[in-house]
């Protein structure tokens, strides 16, 4: 029988983590996989639902909240009677809870680092604990060569890190292309607009707000252009309150989207702001749609993305220079849409799932 891995992710939404575990589970040939996941109290669990949709092996804890006893009790329950060959921790409550729930085991453990948000004090405190705790896990696998550097710097040991990058299925955005002009209707977009996205928990690390700074000053020597912001999260009041501040005009608030692989082929460019990334899921993705990119030089977006070849990157913080390479794919969308060729043969040839699994299933 082939080897038992267990991918444990505390999160009851559907987002670019979850993307990659489903994607590998069903690429991986040597190896089953169960997900092991938790639902506190009522919530709905957006990532079980998604699991038992696409028959992905699923085990979801029931718990009023992850760090009961009880939580800790039922995980190791589990880990003992189905006996995993390789538990991997997806986030830091799953690898705190692990690495206690396994004890006076030999199951190996690896982490997966997938960047840090810093959003607010009690996760700053959570992310500085998981970083500790990668010393004590077999592997860490960080999504890019460039976030394996920075958890160097953070003090985690070198010979524990390993590189694989996060990976797309682009074949999945064909029938999305093929229906872009009947989304673009749907959203009620013309074909003269020309429509800017973003995507993203709305939280100070992806800085939405540096976004709408750039946009007002780019809509105010551009009528056509509108900024389409998908997702939600702790400041989209402060964000809405910045649109009103700043007089930017055809602002849109989408809100968390389920459909988002559907709508994203309808815009003309997607811009990422971010002040710290791993390697980000949603730029595979808008690669793969052939949209244009503008994003921040953070982690490993250049990685994905050479300035000036596959997309244009800016410093992040910097709200004038990002409103300037946005208005370079308004003024000529034959440079933009060459720069989108580009980054879609890199994402071919780079970022497969078919290549990331092997990486995962050797280590």
């Amino acid at each position: 029988m082939k080897p038992l891995v267990f991918h444990v992710r505390a999160s009851n939404f559907f987002g670019g983590p979850e993307r990659q575990i489903i994607g590998h589970i069903q690429t991986s040939k040597q190896f089953r996989h169960l997900v092991v996941t938790f639902q506190e109290g009522r919530t709905e669990n957006e990532f079980q639902k998604i699991c038992a949709d696409q028959n992905v092996p699923v085990e979801t804890i029931k718990t009023a909240h992850s760090y009961q006893w009880s939580t800790l009790q039922k995980l190791r329950t589990c880990i003992l009677k189905k006996q995993p060959a390789i538990i991997c921790c997806h986030g830091y409550k799953p690898l705190a809870l692990s690495l206690l729930a396994k004890r006076r085991t030999a199951i190996p453990i690896i982490a997966f680092s997938r960047g840090h948000t810093l959003e607010n004090l009690k996760i700053r405190i959570f992310e500085f604990i998981e970083r500790k705790l990668y010393n004590f896990s077999d592997k860490v696998v960080a999504v890019s060569q460039g976030y394996a550097e920075r958890l160097k710097r953070y003090g985690v040991e070198s010979g524990r890190i390993e590189a694989v990058l996060n990976a797309v299925k682009t074949d999945k955005f064909l029938s999305f292309v093929e229906k872009r002009e009947d989304t673009r209707r749907e959203l009620g977009f013309t074909d003269n607009d020309l429509v800017i996205a973003t995507a993203g928990r709305l939280s100070p690390e992806k800085a939405q707000e540096d976004l709408i700074k750039a946009f007002a000053l780019l809509c105010n020597k551009h009528d056509q252009v509108h900024l389409v912001i998908c997702g939600d999260g702790p400041l989209r009041a402060l964000l809405e309150r910045r649109v009103v501040e700043t007089g930017a005009r055809n602002v849109h608030f989408l809100g968390h989207r389920t459909d988002f692989d559907r709508l994203l082929p309808a815009f003309d460019l997607f811009v990422l702001p971010s002040l710290t990334e791993g390697l980000p899921n949603v730029l595979l993705e808008a690669a793969s749609c052939r949209v244009p990119i503008v994003a921040t030089r953070v982690g490993g977006v250049p990685e994905i993305i050479s300035d000036g070849e596959s997309g244009l990157l800016v410093e992040p913080g910097d709200v004038v220079q990002l409103s300037r390479a946005m208005e370079q794919y308004v003024i000529n969308r034959e440079f933009g849409n060459r720069l989108a060729q580009a980054a879609y043969h890199v994402i071919e040839n780079k970022f497969g799932l078919v290549d990331q699994t092997r990486k995962l299933e050797n280590l």
